[in-house]
């Protein structure tokens, strides 16, 4: 079971990584309009190579967050710090050579505060469970808000939307991964429990190991029935996160309105399309999944798979409607 959780914790380590890169391109296509051809290129290039640094760092700091040994967190701490400093470093670098806006430090600086900034609170309010959420959510979505910056500090206001909209899916894939890990932790207790129950009714075993089995029986029982209860409701928290993403949609069309209004650069009626005939269904059909699956006490094993989709399909937006 440690073996293979740990094999998916660092899967999820690099896939987020991963992610956040791809994401960065994402953001500096949005804002494409306002540089050349030559600074658009640059800016992919050592964008995604600053970006992958900082995103480690966030990462390393879910890392420290986690390890309950003082000599492993604090490297990792230590660690994070050193890839924030790279990932800085190739920002001023780009900045210097190819002339960026001094703004762009504003980002950076605002990324280095939220990753000691959420770790010092879950250190000092016990909310590391919650807080590692949103770090591994932002290691991910804020790709999109530096992507955007580095061709222009003052972003169109749909650059938010989209990238609190990418941070809502992401955090219902989390709740929903983490259900899953719970479901996995039921199941090897009712292993154990059917292994002890066996024992009991062995003849081999002697009269007065039945009374300790019987308690640690019940010990083990009782929490199974406090795992399927936190697994409702960390469905819940996913479902929630859901919907949030799809009532953004609302606010990223309105937003792109305005943009066509004043500037003339966007493409609402394409996305209105990609929304209302593939992202709210798809979206739509998660919620659903996941409000049926905290009635049946079931983990909605299509719902991840579903809101990523929805991620995909965001993409596909951007890259038609902007």
């Amino acid at each position: 079971m440690n073996k293979k959780k740990n094999g998916n914790a660092l899967r999820d380590f690099w896939e987020t990584c991963i992610k956040g890169m791809i994401i960065v391109v994402f953001g500096l296509y949005l804002t494409r309009f306002n540089v050349g051809i030559g600074r658009y290129e640059t800016n992919i290039l050592l964008g995604i190579t600053a970006y992958l640094f900082l995103a480690l760092s966030g990462l390393l700091m879910v890392k420290y967050l986690q390890n309950s040994d003082e000599k492993i967190s604090l490297h990792a701490f230590i660690m994070s710090i050193i890839m924030y400093a790279i990932g800085f470093t190739v920002t001023l670098i780009n900045m210097a050579v190819f002339n960026l806006d001094i703004l762009i430090l504003i980002p950076l600086i605002v990324i280095g505060g939220l990753w000691i900034g959420l770790s010092l609170f879950a250190s000092k309010k016990d909310k590391s469970e919650i807080v590692i959420k949103i770090l591994m959510c932002l290691s991910f979505s804020l790709g999109l808000i530096y992507g955007a910056s580095l061709n222009l500090v003052i972003f169109p206001i749909y650059v938010l939307f989209f990238f609190f909209t990418f941070f809502f899916l992401q955090l219902s894939r989390e709740y929903i991964k983490e259900a899953r890990d719970l479901e996995d932790i039921v199941k090897e207790k009712k292993h154990r429990i059917k292994n002890l129950r066996k024992r009991i009714f062995s003849k081999k075993d002697k009269a007065p190991t039945k009374d300790k089995i019987k308690k640690n029986l019940k010990k083990r029982s009782v929490n199974i029935r406090l795992t399927n209860a936190q697994s409702k409701d960390l469905l819940k928290k996913s479902m929630f996160s859901q919907i949030i993403a799809i009532a953004l949609a609302g606010g990223i069309y309105v937003t792109l309105l305005l943009t066509v209004l004043f500037k003339g650069i966007a493409y609402p009626r394409a996305f209105l399309f990609i929304m209302i005939i593939i992202y709210i269904p798809l979206v739509g059909l998660a919620c659903l999944l996941t409000r049926r699956s905290i009635s049946n006490n079931k983990i909605p094993k299509k719902a991840g798979l579903l809101v990523s989709f929805g991620m995909l399909t965001m993409l596909m937006a951007i890259l038609l409607s902007v």
